[in-house]
């Protein structure tokens, strides 16, 4: 195979960087569903997930439970819908410029509860997360890839 320029590498690579990033925001989601309480596996314990954590995240930092609670009722569902995007390839450097924003987001509130660990975590993924949008342009295994041919054709 001929390929002096490397651009079937590039694209390869980009996939594989795109199933990571689509697997990270898929099994985030899919965690939620487990409740390992009442051990079953149900997108009714996303609500539990939900009331839990803004119950925890409420004793926790100065922020208050108005503020928290739609936000941890959202989370699950931005991360399915990140990782469904990112998967299919669509809208793909949308997804990973709104991944990096939600995990700035989550940063703020673990920055209130001095979890320096984990935001330093969610720091080194937020900038994977932006350098793959700039690199989205080797999205060629995609959906966004197969509309961007169609509009040449």
């Amino acid at each position: 195979m001929n390929d002096p320029d490397g651009t079937t590498q590039k694209r390869i690579s980009f996939l594989v960087l795109r199933a990571f990033f689509a697997q990270f925001w898929l099994l985030q989601f899919f965690g939620k569903l487990r409740d390992a309480d009442a051990n079953t596996i149900a997108f009714g314990n996303l609500a539990r997930w939900s009331a839990r954590t803004a119950d925890w995240f409420v004793r926790t930092s100065p922020l208050p439970h108005l503020a928290v609670a739609p936000y941890t009722y959202a989370i699950p569902y931005v991360e399915l819908a990140l990782g469904l995007l990112i998967l299919v390839g669509y809208r793909t450097r949308w997804a990973l410029s709104a991944a990096a924003a939600y995990l700035v987001s989550l940063d703020v509130g673990l920055m209130l509860q001095l979890k320096h660990d984990i935001v330093g975590i969610n720091t080194v993924t937020m900038l994977a997360s932006l350098l793959a949008a700039h690199l989205e342009k080797h999205n060629a295994f995609s959906l966004d890839g197969r509309l961007r041919a169609g509009a040449r054709a």
